[in-house]
């Protein structure tokens, strides 16, 4: 019982962590996608998670709508491991595929990518 617990709890840490749309947040995978379905509690709540990962993100300037949703972005982002960069992008839109990829998966092509995420 207590093991069903434990496992049941992870469950709902996981979804917590990735149910946010354009955030996800793994053990070998975090992407960050920005669009425009974001507001600053957003923003700020991933800064926090990725801070717990030891990924420091300083976003260096946003402008949001007159509905308070992300709608443009520049942002500096260090995964403290040699890999970094950064990125600005003057439109968003709630399909944005904008951001940072970081896979830690072994002998994976690339590890690091920042801008333009592409497809799924």
């Amino acid at each position: 019982m207590k093991y069903l617990l434990c496992f049941m709890l992870l469950i709902v840490l996981s979804i917590s962590v990735t149910a946010q749309h354009g955030v996800r947040i793994e053990k070998e995978l975090i992407e960050i996608s920005f669009n425009s379905t974001m507001n600053m509690e957003d923003l700020e709540s991933i800064q926090s998670k990725l801070k717990q990962k030891g990924i420091d993100l300083d976003y260096k300037k946003t402008t949001f709508n007159k509905n308070s949703k992300l709608s443009s972005i520049s942002f500096k982002v260090d995964c403290n491991d040699e890999f970094s960069g950064s990125a600005s992008q003057s439109f968003l839109t709630e399909n944005s595929r904008f951001g940072f990829r970081r896979d830690y998966t072994e002998e994976v092509k690339t590890p690091f990518k920042i801008g333009s995420l592409g497809e799924f």
